[in-house]
């Protein structure tokens, strides 16, 4: 009996998972002229504890390789040059596990993001792939006004019934 007590005790005290910060998830972005001239690379942890930038490290990476870091000790971002427009959707917001980035759409790449987050000693990361649409490929700026004007006829309609 005792070792089972004991064995409880040891997967408390590995967490059993509880040192795992967890994400929104979200499988794929799409990528149009709709986007305008910004797009948000999205990264939401949902269940940090500390609330303070000062004990968060994020690094936010392309196809594996990195090109966003931040290091909340020294309050540094660290930039690759590939990606020098990318910056906090609102850096104020890091705390409560808002680590979204705005890239300009010139700059952003299809293909795997990976945004891995770290606060004091739990850690996590979230992927998802950018992928090109062809809902609003057209460079008429008024027909992409249209086209929104439609889809969002089209979302009332659905949900109206």
């Amino acid at each position: 009996m005792w070792m089972l007590c004991v064995w409880w005790v040891l997967l408390g005290t590995l967490g059993a998972g509880s040192a795992q910060l967890s994400f929104q998830n979200v499988p794929f972005l799409e990528i149009n002229y709709c986007n305008g001239p910004q797009i948000v690379l999205p990264c939401v942890v949902t269940n940090l504890k500390e609330n303070n930038s000062l004990s968060m490290f994020v690094s936010w990476q392309f196809q594996g390789n990195p090109f966003f870091i931040y290091d909340g000790v020294s309050d540094n971002i660290t930039k690759n040059n590939s990606f020098h427009t990318a910056k906090f959707l609102n850096r104020s917001m890091l705390p409560y596990g808002i680590a979204s980035l705005v890239i300009s759409t010139n700059e952003t790449l299809l293909g795997n993001y990976t945004c891995e987050v770290t606060e004091v000693n739990r850690e996590g990361k979230t992927r998802f792939e950018l992928r090109a649409s062809s809902a609003c490929l057209n460079n008429s700026s008024e027909s992409g006004k249209k086209n929104i004007w439609k889809m969002k006829l089209h979302k009332r309609l659905v949900h109206s019934f």
